[in-house]
């Protein structure tokens, strides 16, 4: 008969633990994103961007999202400054992590809509904002590995490391980030992103949390650039949760249409 020492039980056990927090991450990813993530809704969104020493940057923008079995659309269009009215987004998002992503600019020669690739931005004079950004994270596109609890923001947290799978290197500015969600109500408490040299790039805190429609909503949130020392600041001014959607708003070759 074989003997087990207590030397490899504990190797044993231990070979087991990061698994186990794997899936415990991925659950509390799940349960963060379900609860606050995953609702169809309309949103009208106003945009305040601070760089030191400089006049803010202003926008608005409507933004559609459609939550369905086999993806997640989003249709972002924005509102104002004149300058920017009528330019549109269109993400489709898959279970898997991959998307695919439109764009449309009213006032180019062409007058067409484009496939956006890897990593962009929508840019308007100093302001840059990733797509990522705009629908809030693509969480599927990352493995999560549990970290530790620690206190945050006077709440007990759970630490989730998010880091991008190897098929989605060249879709994201960043590799790895580390989300803040509470012990309590597993809702969004604070978000580190890192750039691809490890550097910490933004931080993204939330502001006021408000139950809408039974839907646990973040009605304000601030990401900083700690080393552009600039502040952008994200406001909801209105959301109507389960609006009813014509789909074909959702189809890229409508980008060029009138919207209702």
């Amino acid at each position: 008969m074989i003997k087990t020492t207590p030397i490899l039980i504990l190797f044993f056990l231990a070979s087991l633990m990061p698994t186990l927090a794997d899936q415990d991450a991925n659950q509390l990813i799940s349960n963060y994103l379900n609860q606050m993530v995953k609702h169809t809704a309309t949103f009208s969104i106003g945009v305040e961007y601070y760089v030191k020493d400089k006049s803010p940057i202003r926008l608005s923008f409507s933004w559609k999202r459609w939550v369905q079995q086999t993806k997640v659309s989003h249709l972002i269009e924005m509102e104002y400054p004149n300058s920017e009215v009528g330019k549109r987004l269109l993400v489709h998002e898959y279970p898997n992590g991959s998307s695919e992503r439109f764009a449309f600019r009213p006032k180019s020669v062409l007058k067409k809509n484009v496939r956006i690739t890897g990593p962009r931005h929508y840019r308007y004079k100093k302001l840059r904002i990733s797509v990522q950004e705009l629908i809030g994270g693509e969480l599927a596109k990352y493995t999560h590995h549990f970290l530790k609890k620690k206190r945050l923001n006077n709440k007990n947290c759970y630490l989730i490391e998010n880091r991008l799978k190897p098929l989605y290197r060249n879709e994201s500015d960043y590799p790895r980030s580390v989300i803040a969600l509470s012990v309590n109500e597993q809702e969004l408490v604070q978000w580190e992103l890192y750039n691809r040299d490890n550097h910490l790039a933004k931080i993204i805190l939330p502001g006021k949390i408000k139950d809408i429609d039974g839907v646990r909503t973040i009605l304000s949130f601030r990401i900083t650039e700690p080393r552009r020392e600039s502040t952008l600041v994200f406001n909801v001014k209105s959301v109507d949760y389960q609006p009813r959607f014509d789909p074909i708003i959702f189809k890229k070759e409508n980008l060029t249409e009138s919207i209702q």
